[in-house]
Parts: structure tokens; C-alpha cells; sequence
């Protein structure tokens, strides 16, 4: 994996741990559906961005909110 492959993982990894915080939600939503991050990966961000919800709502089902 070259230098410039392990910056996008790691923006990608960011932006998903960004989304646990609601504050940032919106900006990452908008992150995964952007050009910029079909730039950076072949992954489908409206399938990360599914996998993200869920796991919010798991988080917030643990808790009893």
C-alpha cells in the first residue's frame, strides 16, 4: 500500500469515527456521497453510510435511549 492509498484509508476511518458524534453527521453524510471520496475509494458510501446508522442505533438501543 503506497503512501498516498494509506492517506485516504485513514480520512475514511476518521470520517466514520466522526460520525459517532452527532455534531458531525451531516458533514460526513455529505462526505460519503461526495466526488471526492469516489476519489479516494472504490468502497459505495451509501453502503458505509448504512452500515454507520446501524451501528448508531445499536449504540443507542445498548444505552436505552
Amino acid at each position: 500500500m503506497d503512501r498516498y492509498e494509506n492517506l485516504a484509508n485513514a480520512i475514511i476511518v476518521q470520517a466514520c469515527k466522526d460520525y459517532q458524534e452527532p455534531r458531525y453527521r451531516k458533514e460526513v453524510e455529505n462526505f460519503l456521497k461526495s466526488d471526492w471520496f469516489k476519489a479516494l475509494t472504490d468502497m459505495d458510501g451509501d453502503r458505509l453510510l448504512k452500515e454507520l446508522k446501524k451501528k448508531v442505533e445499536e449504540k443507542k438501543q445498548s444505552k436505552g435511549v
